[in-house]
C-alpha cells in the first residue's frame, strides 16, 4: 500500500509538503543514506504525452502542474504529483501517468496489477481512487513505466470535465535498479 498524506481540498498546504519532506528525511536515515547521497527532490520535465487515458483523453497542460517531482532512495521512488484544471473526455476508466524517465516500477510477473496507493481527486464529484502499476503485457520484464489511476475499485469511468479535474498523489514505488 502506498503512502497516504493528509489531503486538503483547498489545495496543497505547507503541512502536506512538510509531511512528505519529513518522510524523505526519515527514509534517508532508515536507509543509512546521507541527505546529499539520496532522496533529493527532482522535478519531472513536462511532456503532455506523460498524461494519457484508457479511452478518450486526459489533457494536462504545463500551466496545470502544481507539483510534479520525485526522489529516489535506494530501490524506492517517491512520486509526488498534483495537477489542477485538467480536462477529460470520453469517460476513461483509467487515467495514466508515466513514471519519471529512466525508472521502471518493480512488479512481479504473474501477480497482475500491483496496488501502490491512493489517488485523491476533485471534480464535479469528489473522491478517493486507487493507483496501480500494471506489468508490461509481454510478461518478459517484471516492470512497467506507467501508473494507472482509477476512480474506485470497480473502475467507474472518470467524469467528463473541462478544466475542472484535480488529481493528487504521493506514492512510494519499488523500482528496478538500475532502470533498464
Amino acid at each position: 500500500m502506498g503512502l497516504i498524506i493528509p489531503f486538503d481540498p483547498a489545495g496543497l498546504t505547507p503541512a502536506t509538503i512538510s509531511a512528505f519532506d519529513e518522510l524523505i528525511a526519515g527514509l534517508q536515515t532508515w536507509a543509512g543514506k546521507s541527505v546529499d547521497a539520496a532522496g533529493k527532490w527532482s522535478d519531472v520535465g513536462f511532456s503532455a504525452g506523460n498524461f494519457t487515458s484508457t479511452t478518450g483523453t486526459w489533457v494536462v497542460g504545463q500551466d496545470d502542474i502544481i507539483v510534479y517531482r520525485y526522489a529516489v532512495i535506494g530501490d524506492t521512488l517517491l512520486y509526488n504529483v498534483r495537477v489542477a484544471r485538467t480536462t477529460t473526455t470520453g469517460t476513461p476508466n483509467a487515467l495514466i501517468i508515466d513514471l519519471p524517465p529512466g525508472y521502471l516500477a518493480d512488479v512481479q510477473v504473474g501477480r497482475g496489477d500491483f496496488n501502490i496507493g491512493t489517488v485523491h481527486w476533485l471534480a464535479t464529484l469528489n473522491g478517493v481512487g486507487v493507483a496501480y502499476v500494471q506489468y508490461l503485457r509481454d510478461n518478459i520484464t517484471r516492470a512497467d513505466h506507467q501508473i494507472s489511476m482509477y476512480r474506485d475499485i470497480p473502475g467507474t469511468a472518470w467524469p467528463n470535465e473541462t478544466n475542472n479535474l484535480i488529481v493528487e498523489f504521493n506514492l512510494v514505488i519499488p523500482i528496478v535498479v538500475p532502470a533498464a
